[in-house]
């Protein structure tokens, strides 16, 4: 659930003191049906967590929110008859929601990125899971879905529809196959196809979801083995052709060593460059001849592409389509039918920000530096010290300085950089 910098001394005190202040005056809602819930603190002195809790209503729930103050506060994914009982198997597991959690850390290449250019990247793949996933091909409307910046480096988005709820572990699984176009390979299941006329599949949410992860069609023999699925076709065919078309717009008004330079940085999942620099001098050059990137569209052909190289180049394509999950945070937080996930309306221990509650509507000019800040109405200001070099955005000061360097900051970004520890309170007597 992320790393957690330990905390001591002024600092310890500071940020909890902040914590408990911002529940006194902001206390989180309980989850929806709290009685069936687990929930779970993590504290500020000590490591670990306290889980198996339950409360039997709202009051409750507030009054054990304000004496922990705590650092991190979780609730179940699931629905349990003993919410309370601390042997998993005697809980009494009656479903759970699926949370699909998009975390930057597990973003391709996010480690070259800064936190602020992070935190940008996964809301472009956060828009894109919710409008070509789970609103298009799945069938939901933003009212089944909860979306929260989970506070930290990702988007949480919540689905209880009652469909979904009692989806087993394996169903779950190719939902996340389905995402990652898992078992899609482009050379069969895009090209060689006479796509016929459109139609949907059936599934949770009454489009294609778990029962076909590659959204594959029965093979056909007719067609050329170069023609691509139309663009508008539902599933994984469809995507494939505008993730193609996406990519033309892009490379068009290129010079032909920038394109070659593209080609080269685009890596396999495995690591492993795509095309050799012969392969990609020539792919690029004939990419960008007169006509060619037109032709492709216009005419859903790939004619123009070399056989050798085809099959690479389509697989690059597949892959740049696919929504990434992977790594500890990512596709386990759906599979998992016993998760925790973070309480909608907690502060993040890890950095300050609101667990906030979105809608669609206000994802896109959703700022965390902005909007998710603790307590934004805090008129003081604080010292600290600087641990290391910084430089974040937050709109009302500039939060930039060099190691050893004092800063006299708000409460927000003050409680952001000692969270992360990357500025310690200064001790009064030094």
């Amino acid at each position: 659930m992320g790393k957690t910098v330990p905390l001591s001394g002024a600092s310890l005190a500071f940020c909890r003191s902040a914590f408990r202040r911002y529940y006194q005056e902001r206390p989180p809602p309980p989850p929806p049906d709290l009685l069936r819930r687990e929930i779970a603190f993590s504290p500020f002195e000590t490591p670990g967590m306290f889980r198996h809790l339950a409360y039997a209503g709202e009051v409750e729930f507030h009054r054990a929110v304000l004496e922990a103050a705590p650092r991190h506060a979780y609730y179940s994914t699931a629905y349990y008859e003993r919410p309370a009982h601390p042997i998993m198997k005697e809980k009494g597991w009656e479903g759970a929601d699926v949370i699909f959690d998009l975390d930057a850390d597990h973003l391709r290449d996010a480690e070259k990125l800064s936190y602020p250019d992070q935190l940008e990247l996964v809301k472009v793949r956060f828009r894109l899971l919710l409008d070509e996933y789970l609103f298009d091909d799945f069938g939901l409307s933003p009212s089944d879905v909860q979306l929260v910046f989970s506070g930290g480096r990702g988007y949480h988005a919540h689905i209880r529809q009652p469909a979904f709820r009692e989806l087993t572990s394996a169903a779950r699984r190719e939902l996340v196959d389905y995402l990652t176009g898992e078992g899609f390979e482009p050379l069969r299941d895009s090209l060689g196809q006479d796509p016929g006329p459109s139609r949907t599949l059936d599934g949770p949410g009454g489009r294609p979801p778990a029962s076909t992860a590659s959204g594959r069609r029965p093979r056909k023999t007719a067609g050329r083995l170069s023609r691509l699925t139309p663009p508008d076709f539902p599933g994984w065919q469809g995507r494939f052709t505008r993730s193609l078309f996406r990519l033309t717009e892009h490379w068009e008004p290129m010079e032909p060593e920038v394109l070659k330079a593209e080609l080269l940085s685009k890596r396999s999942p495995e690591g492993q460059p795509w095309f050799t620099d012969r392969q990609a001098r020539e792919l690029s050059q004939e990419l960008l001849r007169p006509g060619t990137l037109a032709k492709i569209r216009d005419r859903l052909t790939l004619d123009v592409f070399r056989q050798p190289v085809l099959p690479a180049f389509l697989n690059m394509i597949s892959q740049e389509a696919a929504l990434e999950l992977r790594g500890e945070a990512d596709a386990p937080v759906t599979t998992d039918v016993h998760r925790l996930i973070r309480l909608p309306g907690s502060l993040h221990g890890g950095t300050g920000f609101r667990v906030l509650p979105l809608t669609r509507e206000s994802l896109d000019p959703f700022s965390p530096w902005r909007d998710a800040i603790a307590l934004p109405g805090a008129k003081e200001t604080h010292t600290v010290r600087l641990e290391s070099e910084v430089d974040y955005p937050f709109p009302d000061q500039a939060v930039r300085g060099h190691p050893g360097e004092n800063l006299r900051l708000g409460l927000g970004p003050a409680l952001f950089l000692l969270l992360r520890g990357e500025a310690t309170v200064p001790d009064p007597a030094g």
